[in-house]
Parts: C-alpha cells; structure tokens; sequence
C-alpha cells in the first residue's frame, strides 16, 4: 500500500506541477493549384496545345504534393474545336463566357488567321491578360498577343519562318532570334511547336523550382533546353 501511495502521489505531482505539453503544430493547407487556361481555336497547332497541357497536368511537387496545376481547356463556344492540318479535335471544358479567371494563359500557335480577325477572341485575350499572373505564347500565338496589344515595347519570339513577318508587323517588339523561348516577365512567346515545352517548364520552375521541373521532365523523357 505504501508503494501504491507514493507512486499516485508522484503521479499527482508530476500532473500538477509540470506544464502539458503543446500539440505539435498543424501542417499548413497546401496551396490551392494553379489555373492554367489554354486557349483554343479552329486551326490552332495539335502540339501547341498538347505539349503545356502535358507538362502542367504532369507537374508535381517534387517531394510528394498533389498537382500543382488545374488545366482546363477554353474556347469562344461549345463543342469540339478542329485542330490545324490534322482533323483531330480539341474539347472545351469552359467559353470565354464562363471560364474563371486563369492565372496563367496559354495562348497556342497554328493557322492563326481567323484567331487573328476574330475581336472577340482578342478582346478576351486582352481582358484576361490584365488580370493574369503570366501570360505565354507558343509559336505563331505571338501574333494574338501582338493584335492584343501585349507584345508592345516587349521582346519576344515565335516559329523562325514568321520571325521577319512578327518583326515586320510589331515593329516596337523586340524579335529574338534562335531561342526556344522569350522571358519578358509577365509575358512570355516561344518558338514554334515544340519548343512551347521548353516555356512550359520554364513557367513550372517559376513556380516550383527546379527540382520539380527536373522530374517533371524526366517523367516526360522529355530533355528540356532552358
């Protein structure tokens, strides 16, 4: 019994005297994705589209997050979209009309010349881009930018055989020449086809660093040229 009494009563004290121990600190909420809006029109380029849609869907963080990217597809209306030269067709998750807000724009190359007649393609272009953190172009999508007005006092680059053309057109852009991709901040072009992976990346490691992008690549067996 005295046995007993002693250890209750160290028991007691030790409940009593020393403070209880605080709750290990609650893990922060991961931050919610990223979204990406890929804009699409008849006539864009298949690989323009297909090659960021890839590597943002793919992204990851590298140490074992959720996906980093919410990727959805817009164009001006419902229903599919036919892709330039290929017949293949594209799907639309939003329309211009009810598409949230992105926060990275992607605006894909092809046969831009009725992208580039269309106002209200270049209207939302141009709406969007105010709000949006960066936006990008891949191969001739650098001359929506530019009829959007965002090439302005900007360099920027697009598919070597409209270089002269874009150069000819925006001549307050600065063309760059022989590079996979321009970086002008918040507005970024690429050269032509696939080098709107390279871009793609390039925005992943903006936002996650490099370590993520590296295995975002690899994933893709993709040896990317930053």
């Amino acid at each position: 019994m005295r046995t007993f009494g002693c250890a209750l009563a160290v028991a007691v004290y030790l409940a009593t005297a020393l403070p209880a121990a605080e709750p290990a600190p609650a893990k922060p909420a991961p931050a919610p994705p990223v979204r990406v809006a890929i804009l699409l029109y008849d006539g864009v380029q298949v690989l323009d589209v297909a090659g960021p849609l890839e590597v943002f869907t793919g992204a990851r963080d590298a140490h074992g997050g959720g996906a980093a990217f919410d990727v959805f597809l817009v164009a001006e209306r419902p229903g599919p979209v036919v892709a330039n030269n290929t017949g293949q067709v594209y799907q639309p998750r939003y329309t211009l009309k009810d598409a949230p807000q992105p926060q990275i724009l992607i605006v894909p190359g092809g046969d831009t010349r009725a992208a580039e007649a269309n106002p209200v393609l270049i209207e939302a272009i141009r709406n969007w881009s105010k709000k949006t953190e960066l936006t990008a172009s891949v191969c001739t999508g650098a001359f929506l930018l530019g009829k959007a007005g965002l090439l302005e006092h900007r360099m920027a680059t697009t598919h070597w055989y409209f270089l002269d053309r874009l150069a000819k057109e925006y001549p307050n852009t600065e063309v760059v020449r022989d590079v996979r991709f321009a970086d002008a901040g918040k507005i970024m072009s690429s050269a032509g086809v696939s080098a709107g992976i390279d871009m793609a990346l390039a925005i992943v490691q903006r936002y996650l660093g490099k370590e993520a992008t590296d295995l975002t690549a690899r994933v893709m067996q993709y040896e990317c040229r930053r």
